[in-house]
C-alpha cells in the first residue's frame, strides 16, 4: 500500500501521529536549554605559571623551557607555542579535534609534577587548564568609580561578588583589578645591614616554622590517636615576634602589613577607575535564565547605599546574543513564511492550499526542536542558524507534492486517484531532493572531527531535522488535505502562468533544435563573471561584526603603571572630546608597567566594515602625538576593515634573529596596504642584568643560587607561607620595602652572610649592566620566534599574502633560520582547504544519490554540469551588493550544492517517467520540463524570499553576519533556477546522445 493510500484511509491515525510530534516539539521548546555554543571541549591545554615581577629571559630559561621539554612528547600535539613575560610563563598546546581533553589534562599534569623540583623554588602554582564552550562567561561586568577601587576588596566581595555567587546556576564569579588582603613582610635594608641579618636564612626558618605536620598515630591500649604538630602562626603578633636571633625580632628589621597588595596595573571605564568581574554558569543550566537572574540581582545590588558612587556596567552579555539570534529567527521566519505564502497564492490562486503548504514552516521548525532537545541538547547560536537557513526550504517538498496532485486534479481525475497517483509520481524525486539537501553536511557530521565539522556540523544537524520534518508533512498532511479539500482548488491555472508555460514550451523546442547556439550563449554567460570575480573581496574573515577598535601604546622607554596611566588619560581625553565623530558608546582602557591599550566601543550601527573603516580613518588622522609613546591601531580582530598579520622568523635567540626581524619589517614597509609594522624587539624594555662571577662567589663562601635568591627577593618578593586567620588563608610575601627598591645602589650594597659569617656585598661578586630585552619571548614548536606584526585596511587577505610572499621570497636566510605566516593566515588557509574538500565530497555524494534515482551514470551529469552556472549568480549578486566572499558565503556555497540540484531532479525524473511510458525523447523533454516549470519556479521563489530577511538585514550569530551566506544562496538559486529549465534539458539530450553512441560502439565491437 502506498503512503498516500494509507494516509487517505487512516486520516485520524495520520493526524494524531503528526500532531503528537508537533506537541512534543512544543514541550521541547519550553525545556531545551538556551546556550551560546554547544557543549564542546576545545582541543587545547594551557599551562600557566604565575611568576610576578621577573625578567622574561629568566622565565623562559628557568620555567618555560623545562616545561616544554617535559610536555613535547605528548601524543597528538599539533602545535605548541609559549609566551614568557615579566609576570608569567604560558604554554599553549593544540591537539586534534575529538581528543579526550580530560585524559590529556591528567597526562600533562603528571609530566609537570615530574619536573617540579627542577623549577625555581618560589614557583608556587602551576595551572593546567583546558577550555570548554561552557567556560565562556555569561556576563562580563565592569565596576567603575571616581576613586581607586583596588583597596576595596572586602566591600566588593561582600556587596557584589557574594550576592552574585548566590544566584542559582552561577558556578563562579571572578574579579580582576582588586585583590584580597595579604601579609607583606617588608625588610628595611638599613636595619638589615645594621644587624647583619642573613635574609635568606631567615626566610627559610620563617617558612619552616609556619607549618602543621601530621606525625602519625599513637596506640594506647585499644585506643588509637592521630598526632599532629601545630606550629603555624595563630596571630599577627606571633609573626611580628618571630625571633631573628637573641633579643632581635622580625619586627625589628621589617615592617609587617596586612592590607590589599599594591597593584601594578589598572583599568578605566569611561575615564573612571574600574575593575572587571566575570560570571560563569554551571554546566546544564539555561544561559539566558542565569544571565537574567544575575542581572536582576545586579539591579538590587546597585541600590545598596554602601555602593554609592559606583556604577556597574554590563560589558558583555551572552544572553543578549542568544536572544538576538532567537528574535532574528522569529522575525525572519515569520517574514519568510509570509512571503512564501504570497508566492504560493500567486501561483495557486487558492487560499486553503496556500495555508496548508504555509503551515509546513511552523510545523517543521517546532518538530525539529524534538531533535534539538534529545540530540543537540541545547538551542544555541549554531542550531538557530540551521533553523533560520532552512525556513525558506521547508515548503519546497510540500509545494512539489501539492502541485503534482493539483495537476492531476486539473486533468479531471477523482480526488483519491489524483492524490495517490500525484504523490506516487513525485515521491522518489522528493525523497532524492531531500537527501541532496542534507547530504552535503554528511562529511561534516559523520567524518573525522575538525574545527569546521564541529561548528558547521552542528548547523547541518538542525537543517537535517527541519528538512526531514518538512518531508513528513509533504507526504502525509498535504495528500490528506488535497483528498478532503481538493474540490476547492481552481480547475484552471492563471492566465499569466498559462501564457508563461506556452512561451517556455516554444523556447525549449527551439533550444533543443539549436544546441550549439545555446552552448555559446551559456559560455558567454559563464565568462561574464571574470571581471566581477576579481573585484569581490575574498578574505575568509571579512564582513563580521567587530565591537571595538583598539589603540595600542608602544613606549620608547621603561614606564611604570603610574606613568602609563598618564598617557592613557591623554588619549581618553582626545577620544572623549571627539565622541560624536567617533560614534563613541563607551571607552575602556587597561594599563600596567610598559603596557597599555584603549578600546573604543561604537554604537551597534557602526560596527560593520564601513563604520569601522570610518572610525579607524579618523583615529589615524587625529590621534595626539605624545612624546615617549607611539600610538597604533591594533587589536586581534580580523574584521571592521582591518586585518592583523604576523610574519614569524624562526631561529636561535640572539642578534641574528633580531636582525632578520628588522630586515623583514623594513621590506614589508614597501607594501602600501600594511600599517603599524613593528617587531617584538621594538617592544622590548630596559632591564638590569646581574652577572654573577662564579669564582668570586665560591671564594667568598657563597653560591650563585644565594645571590640569585637575594636579587629575586629584592625585586620580585617571595612567597614564604600562608597565614590562617579568621578570614581564611592569607598569603605571606617577603620583599624589600618600596622606597629601598627605587635605588639601584641599595641593591649593589645589599649584603649576604657567607658560610664564614662574613658580610659580602652583592656588588663584590656580581656586575650590573643595563640592556634592552624583549617584553615577551615567543616560542613555537620549541623554537624561538621573532614576530613581525602589521595591520592592513584592504579586506582581500589573499592579495596581501601574495604581496608578502613576493617581498620575502628574495630574502636569504642563514642555515637554521626560516620564516612563516602567523596563526591567522594559517587558520584561514586551513579553513578554506577544509571547506573545499567538503564541497568536493558533497558533489560526489550528490552525484551518487542522483545516479541511484535515475539508474544511470550519465544523466546526473546533466544536472551536475548546471552547478557552475549557480556560481554565476553568486558572483554577480555579491559584486552588485558589495558583499565579501567570506567564510559565511563559502558555507552558503556548500549549502547551494544540495539545493541547486533539486529543481533538476524534479525535472529529469518526470522526463524519465514520460519516456518509460513510451513518449519520444524530445517530446518527453519538452512535456516534462513544461509540466515542472511551475513547481521549479514556486520552490525557487519560496526559498529565495524566505532568505530575503537575512539577506537585507544585519542578523548575526555572535559576531558573524548572516547576509553573505543568504546572498550567496539567493544569487546561486536565482541563476540556477532559470538556467536549469534552459540548460538541463539540452544537456540531458546531448548526454543521452553521447551515451547512445558509446553503447553502439561497444555493441559493434562485441559483435566483431
Amino acid at each position: 500500500m502506498s503512503i498516500a493510500k494509507y494516509v487517505i484511509r487512516s486520516p485520524v491515525t495520520t493526524i494524531v501521529a503528526v500532531f503528537s510530534v508537533f506537541a512534543v516539539g512544543l514541550i521541547s521548546i519550553s525545556r531545551v536549554p538556551l546556550a551560546f555554543l554547544p557543549d564542546v571541549d576545545f582541543p587545547q591545554l594551557n599551562i600557566y605559571v604565575p611568576y610576578p615581577n621577573a625578567v622574561p629571559s629568566q622565565v623562559q630559561e628557568e620555567i618555560t623551557r623545562p616545561l616544554e621539554e617535559a610536555l613535547s612528547t605528548m601524543t597528538h600535539i599539533k602545535r605548541m607555542y609559549s609566551y614568557s613575560d615579566a609576570n608569567s610563563s604560558n604554554i599553549y598546546m593544540e591537539f586534534d579535534w575529538g581528543m579526550d581533553i580530560d585524559v590529556l589534562r591528567v597526562e600533562a599534569r603528571e609530566r609537570v609534577e615530574r619536573i617540579r623540583s627542577d623549577l625555581p623554588s618560589d614557583v608556587e602554582h602551576i595551572y593546567v587548564q583546558g577550555f570548554k564552550s561552557t567556560d565562556i562567561p555569561v556576563l562580563v561586568l565592569r565596576v567603575s568609580s571616581g576613586s581607586d577601587l583596588s583597596k576595596s576588596y572586602d566591600l566588593i566581595d561582600r556587596k557584589i561578588l557574594t550576592p552574585l555567587r548566590q544566584v542559582p546556576g552561577v558556578a563562579q564569579v571572578v574579579s580582576y583589578g582588586v585583590e584580597k588582603r595579604e601579609i607583606s613582610v617588608e625588610f628595611d635594608l638599613d636595619r638589615v645591614k645594621k644587624h647583619n641579618v642573613d635574609v635568606g636564612e631567615l626566610l627559610s626558618r620563617l617558612a619552616a616554622s609556619n607549618r602543621n605536620v601530621s606525625a602519625g598515630r599513637i596506640e594506647e591500649g585499644p585506643n588509637k590517636y592521630s598526632v599532629r604538630v601545630l606550629g603555624d602562626f595563630k596571630t599577627l603578633q606571633e609573626l611580628e615576634s618571630f625571633p631573628v636571633r637573641d633579643n632581635l625580632r622580625l619586627l625589628d628589621v621589617a615592617n609587617i602589613k596586612y592590607q590589599e597588595p599594591v597593584l601594578n596595573y589598572g583599568r578605566h571605564l569611561n575615564r573612571e577607575s574600574a575593575i572587571g568581574i566575570e560570571v560563569m554558569k554551571e554546566s546544564g543550566y539555561n544561559t539566558v535564565k542565569v544571565a537574567v537572574d544575575a542581572k536582576k540581582r545586579l539591579e538590587e545590588i546597585a541600590k545598596d547605599p554602601a555602593l554609592r558612587g559606583m556604577s556597574i556596567l554590563t560589558f558583555h552579555d551572552t544572553s543578549e546574543q542568544i536572544m538576538n539570534g532567537l528574535n532574528g529567527l522569529l522575525h525572519s521566519g515569520l517574514i519568510g513564511a509570509l512571503l512564501a505564502c504570497l508566492v504560493l497564492f500567486f501561483f495557486l490562486r487558492n487560499v486553503p492550499a496556500t495555508l496548508a503548504v504555509g503551515l509546513a514552516i511552523p510545523f517543521s521548525v517546532v518538530s525539529a526542536c524534538v531533535f534539538i532537545y534529545f540530540v543537540v541538547r541545547s538551542l544555541n547560536i549554531l542550531s538557530m542558524m540551521g533553523l533560520m537557513l532552512s525556513v525558506g526550504m521547508l515548503v519546497d517538498n510540500a509545494v512539489v507534492v501539492l502541485e503534482s496532485i493539483y495537476r492531476h486534479r486539473q486533468a479531471g481525475e477523482s480526488p483519491e486517484e489524483s492524490t495517490v497517483v500525484g504523490t506516487r509520481e513525485i515521491l522518489p524525486a522528493v525523497i532524492t531532493s531531500t537527501l541532496t539537501t542534507i547530504i552535503v553536511f554528511l562529511p561534516l557530521t559523520v567524518g573525522g572531527k575538525t574545527e569546521i565539522s564541529v561548528w558547521i556540523g552542528e548547523t547541518g544537524k538542525t537543517i537535517f531535522a527541519a528538512i526531514i520534518c518538512s518531508l513528513v508533512v509533504s507526504i502525509t498532511l498535504i495528500p490528506l488535505f488535497m483528498h478532503r479539500f481538493g474540490h476547492l482548488v481552481h480547475k484552471r491555472p492563471s492566465d499569466l502562468i498559462a501564457n508563461l508555460t506556452q512561451r517556455y514550451s516554444r523556447f525549449l523546442a527551439w533550444s533543443l533544435a539549436h544546441r550549439w547556439k545555446m552552448a555559446g550563449i551559456m559560455g558567454l554567460v559563464f565568462v561574464s563573471i571574470v571581471i566581477p570575480f576579481t573585484k569581490v573581496e575574498k578574505s575568509a574573515f571579512s564582513g563580521i561584526n567587530v565591537e571595538s577598535v583598539q589603540i595600542e601604546y608602544e613606549f620608547t622607554e621603561n614606564v611604570n603603571y603610574v606613568a602609563a596611566e598618564r598617557f592613557v588619560d591623554a588619549v581618553e581625553k582626545y577620544v572623549n572630546t571627539n565622541a560624536k565623530e567617533l560614534h563613541l558608546k563607551s571607552l575602556y582602557s587597561y594599563y600596567s608597567d610598559n603596557t597599555a591599550f584603549t578600546s573604543i566601543f561604537p554604537f551597534p550601527e557602526y560596527t560593520d566594515d564601513d563604520g569601522m573603516k570610518e572610525i579607524r580613518g579618523k583615529l589615524r588622522k587625529g590621534l595626539p602625538k605624545l612624546p615617549g609613546v607611539k600610538l597604533k591601531l591594533g587589536g586581534y580582530d580580523e574584521g571592521g576593515g582591518s586585518g592583523s598579520i604576523n610574519v614569524n622568523i624562526f631561529g636561535d635567540a640572539g642578534p641574528t634573529l633580531d636582525a632578520l626581524a628588522e630586515e623583514v619589517a623594513r621590506r614589508l614597509a614597501y607594501i602600501p596596504e600594511l600599517k603599524d609594522i613593528d617587531t617584538e624587539r621594538q617592544k622590548g624594555r630596559e632591564e638590569i642584568q646581574v652577572v654573577v662571577d662564579r669564582e668570586l662567589t665560591a671564594q667568598k663562601g657563597l653560591s650563585s643560587t644565594r645571590v640569585a635568591d637575594a636579587v629575586a627577593m629584592y625585586f620580585r618578593g617571595m612567597p614564604i607561607s600562608r597565614y590562617r586567620g579568621p578570614e581564611g588563608e592569607v598569603d605571606i610575601w617577603a620583599r624589600v620595602r618600596e622606597e629601598d627598591r627605587k635605588n639601584l645602589g641599595n641593591l649593589k650594597s645589599l649584603t649576604l652572610v657567607s658560610r664564614n659569617g662574613d658580610a659580602v656585598p652583592i656588588a663584590s661578586v656580581a656586575s650590573f649592566a643595563m640592556e634592552k630585552g624583549p617584553a615577551t619571548i615567543l616560542r613555537q614548536q620549541r623554537r624561538t620566534v621573532a614576530a613581525v606584526n602589521a595591520h592592513y585596511e584592504a579586506a582581500d587577505s589573499p592579495k596581501i599574502r601574495a604581496k608578502i610572499s613576493r617581498v620575502l621570497s628574495g630574502m636569504s636566510f642563514p642555515a637554521g633560520y626560516s620564516w612563516g605566516y602567523g596563526a591567522f593566515f594559517e587558520q584561514e588557509s586551513a579553513t578554506q582547504k577544509e571547506l573545499l574538500v567538503n564541497m568536493l565530497l558533497a558533489l560526489v555524494l550528490v552525484y551518487v544519490v542522483m545516479a541511484s534515482l535515475f539508474e544511470s551514470v550519465v544523466h546526473p551529469f546533466a544536472i551536475m554540469f548546471a552547478l557552475p552556472f549557480a556560481f554565476v549568480g553568486v558572483i554577480w549578486l555579491l559584486f552588485l551588493t558589495g558583499t565579501p566572499f567570506n567564510l559565511m558565503a563559502q558555507v552558503g556555497l556548500l549549502i547551494l550544492i544540495g539545493i541547486v540540484v533539486n529543481n533538476g531532479i524534479v525535472l529529469i525524473h518526470h522526463v524519465h517517467q514520460l519516456r518509460e511510458a513510451g513518449m519520444e525523447r524530445s517530446e518527453a523533454i519538452v512535456t516534462g520540463a513544461t509540466r515542472r516549470l511551475r513547481p521549479v519556479l514556486m520552490t525557487a521563489a519560496t526559498t529565495v524570499l524566505g532568505l530575503v530577511p537575512l539577506a537585507v538585514g544585519r542578523s548575526s550569530v555572535g559576531d558573524v553576519y548572516y547576509y553573505p551566506m543568504a546572498r550567496c544562496v539567493i544569487g546561486g538559486l536565482i541563476a540556477s533556477s532559470f538556467l536549469t529549465v534552459i540548460v538541463v534539458p539540452g544537456l540531458y539530450a546531448a548526454l543521452d546522445d553521447a551515451a547512445i553512441k558509446v553503447r553502439r560502439v561497444v555493441l559493434k565491437r562485441r559483435s566483431l
